[in-house]
């Protein structure tokens, strides 16, 4: 099971990983095609604005994953460096409940934002505003798999072992 687990988790890590690199490069495209059509032909493309907008939501969003999953999401540790070992892993609990309790809100209010976005579509390009919006979905149940695991097996347990 836990060898399934670690396979599974691995994958998804790396798919993330891989869209974020895909997302950066389409957006480095979209925005030299911009810049070339905006200031030599004097022609911009209507659609390349707003892509560019949704494609940086996207890598936002999943951005959060991967600093969650590195442990670089930010943290404030005066005092609790000072708490007893026992103690500061009650609170490291305790912190990663209250992010696994955001991650099902966030996963929650994203399928309501998913279905209220369902009607409408982007001005420029057409895409279903619930293409956007689904980002909240993916992201929300990401944070919510990744903190269970790291209560119950450490990350390093999960990707070493």
């Amino acid at each position: 099971m836990i060898k399934a687990l670690r396979l599974i988790y691995g994958w998804v890590n790396k798919l993330i990983e891989l869209i974020c690199i895909l997302i950066l490069l389409f957006l480095v495209v979209i925005t030299t095609q911009q810049v070339v059509m905006r200031f030599i032909f004097n022609r911009p493309a209507s659609w390349a604005e707003e892509l560019s907008i949704i494609l940086l939501i996207w890598f936002g969003y999943l951005g959060i994953i991967i600093g969650l999953r590195d442990g670089k999401h930010i943290s404030i540790s005066l005092m609790v460096n000072k708490f007893p070992e026992k103690a500061k892993k009650i609170v490291d609990i305790l912190g990663r409940l209250l992010i696994a309790w955001f991650g099902l809100l966030m996963f929650q209010q994203g399928l309501q934002v998913v279905k209220l976005d369902a009607i409408n579509n982007m001005p420029a390009t057409g895409i279903p505003a619930s293409y956007v919006s689904f980002v909240l979905v993916i992201t929300g149940l990401l944070i919510l798999i990744e903190t269970v695991l790291k209560i119950f097996i450490p990350t390093t347990d999960i990707l070493r072992k």
